[in-house]
Formats: C-alpha cells, sequence, structure tokens
C-alpha cells in the first residue's frame, strides 16, 4: 500500500486486535532505481498478522529496510521482488536472512529470475523457499 505522506503511513506502533487476531501495521519504504540513486522515495504499509501464536508477515511495496530486519518470530513471510519499486533477489535474501522466516513466499516478482532467490538461500535450511507460478 502506498501513503505518499499520509500521517499514518509506516507507522510501526499502530495495531487491531481481537481475542484470536491482531494486526499490527509495519514500516515500508522504496527508492525509485534503488536506494542508491534516489530519484524517488515513496513510504507505505506493511502489515504483520498474528493468529493464536503464529505470525505472518506481509511487506508492502518496500525494500529490505531496518525495521524489517527487526522482526521476530515470523512464521511465514511475503516479501515483494520486482525492481524498480521492491527488493531484488539478493535484497530479498537478505531481508530473509536478518528475521529468519520459517516460509518465505516471494510476491510482485513479475519477470523477476525467482530461480536466483532459490539459489541464494539455498544453504538456509531453516528457511523454506515457496515460489507460485505467476498467471
Amino acid at each position: 500500500m502506498h501513503c505518499n505522506g499520509s500521517a499514518s503511513c509506516g507507522a510501526s506502533t499502530q495495531s487491531f486486535s481481537t481475542n484470536w487476531l491482531r494486526i499490527q501495521r509495519s514500516s515500508a519504504r522504496w527508492c525509485e532505481n534503488g536506494a542508491a540513486a534516489c530519484g524517488r522515495r515513496a513510504e507505505g504499509n506493511g502489515y504483520v498478522i498474528t493468529f493464536g501464536d503464529t505470525r505472518v508477515y506481509i511487506a508492502g511495496d518496500t525494500e529490505n529496510i531496518p525495521e524489517m530486519k527487526m522482526l521476530k518470530d515470523i512464521a511465514v513471510a511475503f516479501l515483494p521482488m520486482n525492481l524498480p519499486y521492491t527488493m531484488t533477489p539478493v535484497m530479498v535474501a537478505d531481508a530473509a536472512r536478518a528475521f529468519r522466516p520459517r516460509i518465505l513466499y516471494p510476491y510482485h516478482f513479475g519477470k523477476t529470475d525467482t530461480s536466483e532467490l532459490t539459489r541464494l538461500l539455498a544453504t538456509e535450511k531453516a528457511i523454506e523457499v515457496r515460489i507460485r507460478k505467476m498467471e
């Protein structure tokens, strides 16, 4: 989700809870053409959804930002992988190594070579990469 300056955008402290479900907002940011040549910056949201003891992270359009790398106890992560507005396979692998989800689903990958991500994480036996065919 893109916010482009909204006051609630990227606020990691906002959450919604019921007896069995908690939804917590997390930050999401990207720089067009990568951080080294940031021509345009955008902010958005990601979400951590907790069902009982299971935590699922759904990143918005983002790079591998420090807030993402500080996540803990994530069972399943959905990370976007497609330039210019999200991450490269190297960035997704770096993020996954930092917060170590048990299952990783790259999404939004378009024509990005997903085999590069599986190769980069091949030695990370605690992280199962699941690639779904795009149609």
